[in-house]
Order: C-alpha cells, then structure tokens, then sequence
C-alpha cells in the first residue's frame, strides 16, 4: 500500500468539486459547501479557516473565489505533505520483506 493513498483521493475530491448553477445569485455561479467530503472539508479548514460558507434556502455555498484560493492551498499542502513521505520512504529504502516479495519464490534469498 502507497502511504499517500489517502493523500491521492483527497487530491481526487478536491479535483471533482465545481461551480454550481444558483438561481436568484448574482451570477448564479458557486460552490456548493455540502457536497463537499467531510474529510477534504476538514483540510481546507485548516487551510483557510475564515472560509465562510453561507446558507440559500437549505444549502449551504461559498463563493467561488474563497473556494479557489482554499483549494489551491489545500493543493499544495497535500503536495507537500505527499513529497516528504515519499523522500522519508526513499531515504529508508526497501525493506528485506519488500525486496522478497519482488522475487519469484524460487530465488527469495534475501534474509
């Protein structure tokens, strides 16, 4: 298992959010706050924690230019945070166990 995994599908919520249509609202466009993952909402609070969501009707949304600073910041601190598990990981190297399982049983000889 890749340690940035969880790391890689956050990128992935953080790519799949969008401006949505909203009628009566000055240009319509915004981001809808509650379709947001609980997890990718809780980074880009720690990113940008004056980000101030605000309700129409039952739904709450934030504008689309908080959401793209947010965002980009949530972006490069996953990135980051990504960079420096996979230096940690290169600097320890592979483990005997790790090597093993690259090899056909036959030639496992790494103890």
């Amino acid at each position: 298992m890749d340690p940035n995994d969880a790391d890689h599908a956050l990128l992935d919520k953080l790519k799949s959010v969008g401006p949505v249509w909203v009628d009566g609202f000055d240009d319509g466009t915004l981001v809808r706050w509650d379709d947001i993952a609980p997890d990718l909402m809780t980074l880009i609070l720690e990113v940008a924690p004056k980000i101030e969501p605000f309700r129409i009707g039952s739904a709450g949304y934030v504008l689309p230019l908080e959401w793209v600073l947010a965002a980009e910041d949530a972006w490069r601190l996953v990135n980051t945070r990504m960079r420096l598990q996979s230096l940690e990981l290169a600097v320890v190297g592979p483990s005997k166990f790790d090597l093993n399982d690259l090899l056909p049983e036959e030639s496992a000889f790494i103890c």
